[in-house]
């Protein structure tokens, strides 16, 4: 580790560095590239990177890793999807510090937040250095610096320079920002400009055009420079060209200064445009001219022409439309048009338009004076709409609630001409407001009478919609209660620094419980405990408060982690000073410091062991000194520094040890879980005791005890030694490893000799090598296998010395075999050397060197030539035996149609032969014929098939097949069985089988299976049986036959080509069936098995997949 002030001024250069990166970059993200490697050599940590904040699509608001640098030889995290999108309510008072610009620089081990410190220890970091960046005082992320080998912390002077650039850092991304929203502001207001759809123009006092903008050009379609200088009048149409004249007049007349009027325009086509003409008249030191406008109105012209037309259309519309709809005439408000739908509330509509203010009557009187000034206002004023929610009295004397939304239509000359509403029934939303407000008077009743404070907030804004008595009460206002809800916020109530978090949380998290916060309140700042639900509220939803007081709580739980964290700083420096020192005196200080503390009389630390029976017994690190005569005070002197062994579990400290869980004992003598003989004659009374066991993460490692208090022991003296405990569980680790480590470092010579003595005595050779391959050792068997002497490999490549080159692709991490070609040094004969190249990696986990085992391979691979070439001329073999074999059979097919064809001929022809007995031998040698034929035919069939299989020929067709349905064809049809003479004895349940498969390769499969069931079962014998059965992911066929069975010696060789069993000699066939129907069970996906006995029978299984899934195989 570097110096610190060294490392100070490091830092403070590479800041400077990374300032001078920042300015001169344009991108954030190219910045950071940049400065994140800069940073972390000057720091010298292993790990330093960026977090940026954001909200994800369900709008938390999370962090994001957004760039690292790591060193050589630590892990990157980029890749680790743990750190992206993490929603900060995981680490709620990180958050809090870091929106607040708190730095963070501690040790991993100091957080009691178990989540933050497993995710930290799977990074492998032991301590760190936050830094919050603040854009424009907005939490926007943060920097990480992480020790991944050290628990060293950067000092107070190093904090605050890199706390300073962070802020500079915040500064410059604000700066960003705030160019890019100008640029884009700057962006749109030219494209506001370019894209004004009116024509601006500047007239002198003769009408001559002055000045035009583009929007001419767009509108007429005429230059600009050829109508400069021309009257405006001249591009009007001929019985417009005189209004322009008279509308000036008009505003001399009635002293205006300006004017608007509709006309139409020529464009260069002849078309004619509806436009709106705006003028300014302007005098200057007695100079007149006239500035204007001119709106393109044409489309809305015309539409509003064609709304005129189609007047009798919207009519129509009026009745498909479920609420009401009316018009009325502005002037007499006569109704001019109601829908049939009034007819709902029991009118009809010819009352609506022969009875003057036949609607007016209906409505409830009281309502009528609420309903006219609204309409007067409206009248005055002219909103878009008016809105009114007023009752009426239906036609059988029910009250109904209606909404009547309404507005007016004008003429082009701006005068009010109709009034159009709709109107809707709303009682059944008011009954349910009625409902509502008596649910609320109750929820309110509730709420008042509750001891706690209660409120409800707007979703998201936090607008305070209702607080209880006890609310008001506990929280400090200095304003009426009616005056509260008005502008309050439930913010309001929290303190400056975590208002941020808390808002930002209670808008992310609309439901939640045990939200501990410091609120702000009559009696001054307290801790409270928040519990949230979003309920449904009138038209929307709010958040329902629940404020518990946890102050006491919090205050004490606050003060026991302070003290915890000095007590386990102090014992942690402590640990560190005795590993160096004697250890024993740690212990006895360590024992000291809680006997003291807890005023015990006396006590032990002991590690907890187990013997070979796996029972477990104390040693002690340290104990007290409670000798009560000069034998006992010996023993003790004498083993007190080693450790004394106590087995005895009839004890309360052997209960802790078998039990492996806390004992509190304040009457020893009425404890059930002490024998009576537990304590030894001439012990001090024992009266109170605490045992504690010690665990090292899940490690059950040791206990302590104490005795005889004054006060009784409790939870809280449990609690109060958690750290010193603690601390004894890392001495005891420490202790621990170091033993291992020695025992390891012996082994390890232990090992290199009996290495030493393997290599030096074997024939085989044994050798190290570089990265490069350049040997570093080599065994002294080399010199009888190669002729070489082993020094004269030392240094050199191996592969290079034999002129051998490895595959390029050879990965020598996965145990590479090759097989080396080469001259023996002294006898020039050619051998073969065969190396198994082993990686060797260091305690780091790096590849350091290989390991290579070599041996004499000659012969060996002289044989293997040999097979090889004997391979190769078997294969030849074969190719030529399978093409006679596929010739010869393509070749009988034509001769043995012929044959068949003259067999049927003379079948034929021998019916017309009337002497009776020549009839029947020439139909007998016919028939012999005929079955000859056909197991001619068979024998070619399957050749082929054989053939095709062996090439690869044969194609697999799935589709779906009821195997069961398949059997009982191949049976009736192919064999010849009849219900009235069964063969085979059939098993194939009640419902049909379907699966996925081929049904040809199936027919082929089990027609041979069932040819040779018959075939073998000799007369006389049981029947052949066939078997179906569906399971989960197959079917299972088996045929079994009661024939001459498969002699035990050649069951192996049944699924050969060609091969027959020695019992079926008088038997025809040829050998091909069953290596055909093995090699279509496996093409099928399949698997066929089989049993015999010879003598008794073979039963062949074949198992089929549902559906096969691999169908490419």
């Amino acid at each position: 580790m570097l110096d610190k002030t060294h490392l100070s001024e490091k830092i403070l250069s590479g800041i400077g560095e990374s300032y001078s990166l920042l300015e001169g970059s344009k991108k954030l993200k190219k910045a950071f590239v940049q400065i994140l490697p800069k940073l972390g050599e000057a720091t010298s940590v292993d790990r330093i990177y960026v977090f940026r904040n954001n909200f994800n699509t369900k709008g938390e608001f999370c962090l994001t890793y957004l760039d690292e640098w790591c060193r050589e030889g630590i892990s990157a995290q980029m890749d680790n999807e743990n750190l992206f999108e993490v929603p900060w309510t995981v680490f709620p008072e990180l958050e809090v510090q870091l929106r607040n610009n708190q730095v963070l620089n501690k040790s991993v081990k100091e957080s009691t937040d178990a989540t933050f410190v497993e995710i930290m220890t799977q990074q492998e970091i032991v301590s760190y250095l936050f830094i919050p960046i603040l854009v424009n005082n907005d939490f926007w992320g943060f920097m990480g610096f992480d020790n991944c080998t050290s628990e060293e912390l950067f000092t107070p002077e190093q904090v605050s320079a890199l706390h300073a650039f962070a802020a500079t850092l915040g500064n410059f991304i604000f700066a960003k920002k705030s160019f890019k929203k100008a640029v884009k502001n700057q962006r749109k207001y030219k494209q506001i400009i370019s894209n004004i759809e009116e024509i601006v123009f500047k007239l002198d006092a003769d009408y001559n055009i002055t000045y035009l903008n583009g929007t001419w050009l767009k509108i007429t379609g005429r230059s600009l420079h050829d109508c400069i200088g021309i009257p405006l009048t001249q591009f009007f149409t001929e019985s417009e060209s005189g209004k322009l004249n008279q509308e000036v007049k008009n505003l001399d007349l009635n002293g205006e200064l300006r004017v608007s009027f509709l006309t139409r325009i020529k464009k260069i086509s002849g078309e004619e445009r509806h436009i709106r003409v705006n003028l300014k008249k302007i005098t200057k030191g007695g100079r007149v001219e006239f500035f204007g406008t001119i709106n393109d109105i044409h489309q809305s012209q015309t539409n509003f022409e064609l709304l005129k037309e189609s007047e009798s259309k919207f009519k129509a519309l009026f009745d498909t439309v479920e609420d009401v709809l009316y018009s009325l005439d502005f002037a007499t408000l006569q109704v001019l048009i109601v829908s049939d739908k009034i007819e709902r509330f029991g009118f009809k509509r010819e009352e609506f338009l022969t009875i003057p203010k036949f609607w007016w009557l209906q409505i409830v009187p009281e309502d009528r004076i609420e309903i006219q000034r609204a309409f007067d206002v409206f009248l005055k004023n002219k909103p878009p709409f008016l809105e009114l929610e007023y009752r009426i009295t239906k036609s059988n004397g029910s009250i109904a609630w209606i909404f009547d939304k309404s507005g007016i239509e004008y003429n082009q000359d701006n005068v009010a001409i109709h009034i159009h509403g709709r109107i809707s029934d709303i009682t059944d939303e008011k009954n349910k407001e009625k409902q509502l407000e008596q649910t609320e008077d109750r929820f309110r009743t509730i709420t008042e009478n509750l001891p706690f404070p209660f409120a409800l907030s707007q979703e998201k804004d936090l607008k305070l919609l209702y607080c209880n008595f006890s609310f008001d009460t506990n929280f400090h206002f200095n304003r009426e209660r009616e005056g509260i809800l008005e502008n309050l916020r439930l913010d309001e109530i929290v303190r400056v620094e975590s208002k941020a978090a808390f808002v930002a949380f209670l808008q992310s998290n609309p439901n939640f419980s045990n939200y501990e916060i410091l609120l702000e309140t009559k009696e001054g700042q307290q801790w409270y405990s928040l519990s949230s639900e979003l309920i449904p509220y009138k038209s929307g939803k709010a958040q329902a408060i629940v404020f518990y007081n946890i102050n006491k709580r919090k205050l004490s739980e606050l003060e026991m982690t302070r003290m915890n964290d000095v007590i386990q700083a102090i014992n942690q420096t402590q640990m560190d000073f005795s590993m160096d020192n004697e250890i024993q005196d740690t212990f006895q200080m360590l024992l000291k410091s809680l006997i003291g503390f807890t005023d015990s009389s006396f006590g032990f630390l002991g590690e907890v062991l187990y013997d070979e029976k796996g029972q477990p017994f104390l040693k002690t690190n340290a104990i007290s000194n409670i000798a009560w005569n000069a034998e006992i005070e010996a023993f003790y002197q004498e083993n007190f520094k080693s450790g004394m062994v106590f087995r005895n579990l009839d004890s309360l400290f052997g209960w802790v040890m078998v039990n492996k869980e806390l004992i509190i004992s304040n009457e020893v003598s009425e404890d059930p879980r002490r024998s009576l003989q537990a304590t030894p004659q001439g012990h001090p009374e024992l009266k109170r005791f605490l045992g504690i066991p010690i665990f090292k993460g899940d490690r059950f490692v040791g206990m302590a005890g104490l005795a005889n208090k004054e006060k009784p022991y409790s939870q809280e003296d449990v609690v109060f030694l958690k750290p010193f405990l603690s601390s004894y569980a890392n001495l005891i680790a420490s202790l621990n490893l170091t033993q291992q480590k020695r025992k390891a470092e012996l082994r390890l010579k232990e090992s290199e000799s009996m290495y030493r003595l393997l290599s030096e005595n074997i024939d085989d050779i044994v050798s190290l090598h570089d990265l490069d391959f350049k040997t570093v050792y080599a065994s002294p068997s080399l010199e009888k296998v190669t002729g070489f002497d082993p020094e004269y490999f030392i240094g050199r490549d191996f592969f290079s010395f034999f002129n051998f080159k490895p595959n390029v692709n050879s990965d020598f991490t996965k145990y590479p075999r090759f097989i080396i070609p080469l001259k023996h040094g002294i006898t020039e004969k050619e051998i073969k050397l065969e190396m198994l190249w082993k990686p060797i990696y260091s305690g780091q986990g790096e590849l350091s060197s290989y390991l290579v085992a070599s041996r004499d391979v000659t012969e060996r691979e002289l044989v293997l030539e040999e097979l090889k070439k004997s391979l190769e001329m078997e294969i030849e073999l074969n190719k030529l035996k399978s093409k006679f074999i596929s010739m010869t059979s393509h070749e009988l097919r034509t001769p043995l149609s012929t044959i068949l064809s003259s067999a049927d001929l003379m079948e034929i022809i021998s019916e017309g032969v009337k002497e009776k007995k020549i009839q029947e031998d020439l139909t007998k040698h016919i028939r012999k014929i005929h079955v000859q034929l056909g197991r001619l035919t068979q024998i070619i069939s399957e050749v082929i098939l054989f053939e095709k299989n062996n090439e690869g020929k044969i194609v697999y067709n799935q589709m779906d097949v009821d195997i069961k349905s398949l059997l009982i064809q191949l049976i009736f049809n192919q064999f010849g069985v009849t219900k009235n003479e069964p063969k085979i004895q059939l098993d194939l349940g009640t419902e049909p089988v379907f699966l996925k498969s081929d049904p040809a390769l199936l027919y082929h499969v089990f027609r041979n299976l069932i040819e040779n069931a018959l075939k073998y079962t000799l007369e006389g014998s049981p029947k052949p049986i066939i078997k179906l059965t569906q399971k989960k992911k197959s079917s299972v066929v088996e045929i079994v036959d009661f024939g001459i069975g498969i002699p035990q010696e050649e069951a192996r060789f049944i699924f050969d080509t060609f091969f027959r069993a020695s019992n079926v000699k008088n038997i025809k066939g040829t050998g091909l069936g069953l290596s055909i129907v093995n090699d279509l069970v496996n093409k099928l996906g399949g698997e066929m098995t089989f049993s015999s006995i010879e003598h008794k029978g073979s039963t062949f299984t074949i198992c089929i997949p549902n559906e096969r899934k691999n169908i490419a195989d």
